[in-house]
């Protein structure tokens, strides 16, 4: 309601995305020709990891240094915005399988990480899960992982993704997400559908992991 009754009086608006651009136009009214869309940048040092940096990293995380490392970075508070839910469903499907041999660390805070923590503890895939809350390390994070995972349902841009792949990381975002204007023709298997269901995601993760293994 605040940005409804201001936004539309500014003199300039910076958008963050295309997609950003089009919401402010459309929901909220902002005049086109008030809008600019400047993408997020990121720090040019977050090159991707070597060998080094990696089982340094995994080191300090605690991790085997022999199975592959799967990412999810974002905040765990109001919404569900950020898809962890659906990750999380095909996470336990994946664990409850008896086959699946991945580690999964999950960075962020927010008022619904004990819950997440606590369901976490009940369920078989305890030992595979990894909870760090609010991190300034994020890079060295990145570092020790193989894949980020973003299945968000709303995303005006993913700067998680963009440093994620700034770090060497493979990826999977949802298609409607802002970053997404950024990547070319070539990065059609790091997206996922719109309202990607856990079974599904579940399948993507197995695909990902069999193409790992080579």
């Amino acid at each position: 309601q605040r940005e409804r009754r201001t936004l539309p009086h500014a003199g300039l608006v910076i958008a963050n995305s295309e997609s950003t651009r089009r919401a402010l136009i459309d929901r909220v009214g902002v005049p086109p020709a008030r809008i600019r869309t400047v993408y997020l940048g990121s720090d040019p040092s977050w090159h991707a990891a070597g060998e080094g940096e990696r089982n340094a990293a995994r080191q300090a995380l605690q991790l085997p240094a022999d199975r592959p490392v799967v990412l999810f970075v974002g905040a765990m508070g109001t919404d569900i915005n950020k898809g962890f839910d659906v990750l999380w469903q095909a996470w336990c499907e994946l664990t409850g399988s008896g086959q699946w041999d991945a580690s999964l660390v999950v960075a962020g805070d927010g008022w619904r990480l004990a819950g997440w923590r606590a369901e976490a503890a009940r369920s078989t895939a305890s030992s595979s899960v990894r909870f760090l809350g609010f991190t300034p390390g994020i890079r060295d994070v990145l570092a020790a992982g193989d894949l980020l995972v973003s299945p968000v349902r709303y995303e005006s841009y993913g700067l998680n993704v963009h440093e994620a792949l700034c770090r060497g990381l493979a990826v999977m975002v949802t298609r409607s997400a802002g970053v997404v204007e950024r990547f070319d023709g070539a990065m059609t298997e790091a997206l996922l559908p719109d309202g990607i269901t856990p079974v599904q995601l579940a399948d993507r993760l197995r695909s990902w992991r069999a193409d790992v293994q080579g």
